[in-house]
């Protein structure tokens, strides 16, 4: 059960998990993380909101503020969504069969910012992150490191789409 009052939703202070933040979230709420490992593979559709750490700027956070896929999935799955933004975290052991190991974004506009995507594997595109059919993708300023995939981008794979950015 979520306690919410505010644009700001902090896990797990008002909310258990981060999954049922984002199912709990409307357009343009912020999902909080305090430092912690979060065994979740998360599914966010047609919904505009930011999941961050309780500072994206502070490595030592980032670093902290850890989820973990368990090699059961993508860690973070993105459909449909009109903009959404990872910022600050640590995502780590995602395993797709498809795309995006780590992130796999379709359909949606998504910034992806000051993250560590570590040891993540696809089947086949994009060990760390996929973003296809996207809008926008905008990915600057990670640390993509020992991701993998079978067929293409070990780290990132984008495909189709009209707005791309990396930095």
């Amino acid at each position: 059960v979520c306690n919410l009052y505010a644009a700001d939703i902090a896990v797990p202070a008002e909310c258990p998990t981060i999954q049922s933040a984002v199912d709990a979230a409307g357009n343009a709420d912020t999902i909080v993380l305090s430092p912690g490992t979060y065994y979740e593979n998360l599914v966010i559709r047609g919904k505009a909101i930011t999941i961050r750490s309780q500072s994206p700027q502070d490595q030592d956070i980032v670093a902290a503020t850890v989820i973990d896929g368990r090699g059961l999935d993508s860690c973070i799955r993105i459909e449909d969504s009109p903009e959404c933004s990872l910022l600050g975290l640590t995502i780590i052991n995602g395993k797709a069969y498809y795309s995006g190991g780590g992130i796999d974004c379709q359909r949606s506009s998504i910034r992806i910012a000051r993250n560590r995507i570590i040891g993540n594997r696809a089947r086949l595109w994009g060990g760390a992150i996929a973003a296809i059919d996207c809008s926008s993708s905008h990915i600057e300023g990670n640390c993509i490191a020992d991701n993998s995939s079978e067929e293409s981008g070990g780290g990132i794979y984008i495909e189709g789409g009209q707005d791309a950015l990396m930095k």
